[in-house]
């Protein structure tokens, strides 16, 4: 009876624990049936397995303003990154992007995982005549100058191969122009597959320029010719000689350049101006070395030189016909970027050392278009690996 008893007593307690079990199960149960599922959060950027749609990208405008490309085009204002520069200084060779909403420098190549030491890298990559279309850019290779490379999104590809040495490259209504020895030519940025030749002669240096339906160049007599895009009606445009043609308005702006007393070519330091209607022509500045049209906002920027090295950096309002002075900086080239409030200009820093030959050691610094903020501009520094 006494073991009865236990075995009793032992089957409650074993029948207690189990009913409790059962009521811990159920309740588990019940919690996992009512709560709500945590979301599971993915990297977007790094994980997403959808199709990015791409960018529409409008190829109907001219790519970089004639100025620029008139000066090697090594700056032009590409969208989300600001302007890009081929910078060729003392520090190296390496594609920058200035961001103007900061005022710094940036690597062109913005790979995450890129440590922009290797030679596919588009930081390591020298782009002349930079055409901008977007976030497309178009430029001849610099260490490859029969090459003409459209890169986007970090990548490069060669979209046309020429036998000859390219001196040139402007974008005009969804074409490509550029030149060579035997005159100037074009593709179709669509289609680069077709090369079509345009002007039939040289071109003297990069004087090239478009307005609406009209190609306006210098031949090798340095006179200016204008002509239809695809090469037809072509004709004389002005008797005088003339450097840098760049159109703002109705007027094509241009530094004459004439004969000195041993008959060789000279520029002189006049701008002037010839009206695309009736062809009247008058002076607009005296003593000026270098200039760029920002034509969307109707501003002649122009450099004035001071002595052998250095410029008085200037700007001419076109309507009011005041001008002014931004800054003085280093001889050399002068870009203008209508889409951003500031100019990235060099500055000579520091002399040459004892016995070098060439000119002085210069590095990148920015001003606002209004003379103010000027500052040195750091370089970004890469990762070594």
């Amino acid at each position: 009876m006494e073991n009865r008893g236990a075995f009793m007593k032992n089957k409650k307690i074993i029948i207690g624990l189990c009913c409790g079990v059962v009521i811990i199960i159920g309740i588990f149960l019940v919690l996992i049936a009512t709560r709500k599922p945590v979301e599971k959060h993915v990297r977007q950027a790094d994980h997403s397995t959808k199709t990015k749609t791409p960018i529409a990208v409008d190829y109907s405008g001219i790519g970089n303003t004639s100025g620029n490309l008139q000066n090697g085009g090594d700056q032009a204002y590409v969208q989300g990154r600001g302007v890009v520069i081929d910078n060729r200084d003392d520090s190296g060779s390496q594609m920058l992007c200035f961001d103007d909403s900061t005022q710094k420098l940036q690597f062109y190549c913005n790979k995450r995982s890129c440590l922009h030491n290797g030679t596919d890298c588009i930081t390591n990559q020298e782009l002349s005549y930079m055409v901008c279309y977007g976030d497309v850019v178009f430029a001849v290779s610099g260490t490859d100058n029969s090459e003409i490379w459209k890169i986007q999104n970090n990548e490069i590809n060669c979209i046309y191969r020429s036998k000859n040495h390219i001196g040139g490259l402007w974008g005009y209504r969804k074409y490509l122009y550029f030149m060579n020895d035997f005159g100037i030519y074009r593709i179709s940025i669509d289609d680069p597959s077709k090369e079509e030749q345009v002007i039939d002669k040289p071109v003297s240096y990069e004087y090239v320029t478009f307005y609406k339906d009209k190609i306006y160049f210098c031949l090798e007599d340095l006179l200016l010719y204008q002509a239809n895009l695809d090469g037809s009606d072509k004709k004389r445009f002005c008797d005088e000689k003339a450097a840098s043609p760049q159109i703002c308005g109705d007027y094509l702006y241009y530094r004459c350049m004439e004969y000195d007393k041993k008959g060789r070519f000279e520029v002189e330091n006049t701008l002037k101006r010839i009206s695309l209607t009736d062809h009247h022509v008058e002076k607009v500045l005296d003593e000026v070395y270098l200039f760029n049209i920002d034509e969307k906002n109707n501003k002649i920027y122009y450099q004035v030189i001071l002595n052998d090295e250095d410029v008085s950096l200037r700007v001419l309002d076109i309507a009011s016909n005041k001008s002014n002075e931004i800054t003085k900086c280093a001889m050399g080239a002068l870009y203008v970027c209508p889409e951003s409030d500031w100019l990235v200009i060099q500055q000579y820093e520091g002399q040459l050392k004892e016995g070098q030959v060439g000119a002085r050691p210069t590095h990148l610094y920015c001003v606002k278009k209004d003379g103010s903020g000027e500052k040195r501009l750091d370089y970004p520094k890469k990762v070594e690996g």
